[in-house]
């Protein structure tokens, strides 16, 4: 084999190593916290959390990556040992013919691999392409003499190689023969194999093993409707959708909602959030049983001028806005924030009596003490119910869920 073939298969296999652990890495931390970096983080056609999230991200319980790792590792070994070009004939043939071998398993693995991702899933990992060019590469510098000679060089690999290890360990009487090619092997089996098929199933598994976690992941998922009219922002096919129950009247979740606000922030383009009304005033909810002083003033008005504004197009803009409406007449304050969005405060008011927008709030009610609610903000992430709402408890449920999406 040529010496600047040789160097740029041992080029190529140290950079397939080093891009087979990031991967390893960038799964790990997408199976623990639901987010990618890097390389990963990309989107369109190159959509790695897709990839990240399928079935095919593991097979047996460890990384895809992780056979990359094994697989670079090995081509890399073997290439260190390659003969002397004063070594004999019978030797350069045979490790160019091993070489030719173990690049074509490579490339035919890799080939699979980006056909299963474009068929099956819908698109590729951008550091797995990379991974896959690297194997092209290396196909192509083994190919010394043609398409045909690198063919039936690699048929003959088996027997080769064969011969190879039998020569590497080889007894004389009884002694085993010492080897750097059979010490490289065991090094590779003993530590290797271990780091990459156990350690990081280890890693994943424990981290998603938390108690919140496995709480969260036990409760029912409950079939939520979410109408044409619903109050929701961010893209309808995202993979975490979060309900939330809320009460535009409620002290509480007026001051919650900038912290839910930050709490989603990272995983924006990946979660839908949907707006229910349950207005704690007895005005319109039974649970209430009728006028208290637990009554929230002006919360199922509240709910009917913000399901408005979304007819409107405008709810999204004024979200945050409508917790600070207060007082027991709301129309000085909502004429400013009329002016504001430029909305047509007569048209806004006379579209919140609407009949369709209180059948609307009336619905919200009647699902939310349907499935026994009795407070609020409550929030509903893939259709479970979360108990703690403290923002790092909910962006790790929603990272867990995220991670989880593929199973």
């Amino acid at each position: 084999m040529q010496h600047w073939r040789l160097w740029g298969l041992r080029a190529g296999s140290a950079l397939g190593l080093g891009l087979s652990v990031y991967l390893v890495v960038q799964h790990v931390t997408f199976r623990i916290r639901g987010e990618l970096g890097g390389l990963c983080f990309v989107r369109g056609w190159f959509d790695c959390s897709a990839v990240e999230a399928s079935r095919f991200s593991e097979w047996f319980g460890a990384p895809t990556a992780s056979f990359g790792v094994i697989y670079f590792l090995a081509l890399g070994t073997l290439l260190a040992f390659a003969p002397r070009p004063t070594a004999a004939a019978a030797d350069r043939e045979r490790f160019g013919a091993v070489v030719k071998g173990a690049t074509l398993l490579g490339l035919i693995a890799s080939v699979a691999l980006a056909a299963l991702a474009v068929l099956a899933i819908g698109g590729l990992c951008l550091g797995c392409a990379l991974v896959y060019g690297v194997t092209l590469v290396h196909a192509a510098l083994a190919a010394e003499g043609g398409a045909t000679a690198y063919l039936a060089g690699a048929i003959a690999s088996g027997p080769a190689a064969w011969g190879g290890l039998k020569e590497m360990f080889a007894p004389e009487g009884d002694v085993w023969r010492p080897s750097r090619g059979r010490a490289a092997l065991l090094w590779l089996a003993l530590f290797v194999a271990p780091v990459n098929f156990f350690i990081p199933p280890f890693l994943i598994r424990r981290a998603l093993n938390r108690p919140i976690i496995q709480q969260f992941f036990e409760k029912p998922v409950v079939e939520l409707k979410i109408g044409p009219r619903a109050l929701a922002y961010g893209p309808p096919e995202a993979p975490l959708q979060v309900v939330m129950f809320t009460d535009f009247a409620c002290p509480y979740c007026r001051s919650y909602h900038a912290t839910f606000e930050q709490a989603i922030a990272p995983l924006a383009g990946q979660i839908r959030v949907i707006y229910k009304h349950f207005p704690l005033q007895s005005q319109c909810n039974p649970i209430m049983g009728g006028p208290s002083a637990r009554d929230h003033a002006n919360a199922c008005l509240l709910a009917r001028l913000a399901q408005a504004a979304g007819e409107l197009g405008k709810f999204n803009e004024l979200r945050g806005d409508f917790y600070q409406l207060r007082g027991s007449d709301l129309s000085p304050e909502a004429r400013a924030l009329a002016e504001r969005a430029g909305l047509d405060y007569a048209a806004w008011a006379a579209r919140s009596n609407d009949p369709r927008i209180v059948a609307q709030v009336d619905d919200d009610i009647r699902e939310g003490n349907a499935i026994g609610l009795r407070a609020v903000p409550t929030l509903f992430i893939n259709g479970r119910a979360v108990d703690s709402l403290k923002p790092e408890d909910v962006e790790l449920l929603l990272r867990a869920s995220l991670a989880r999406r593929g199973e």
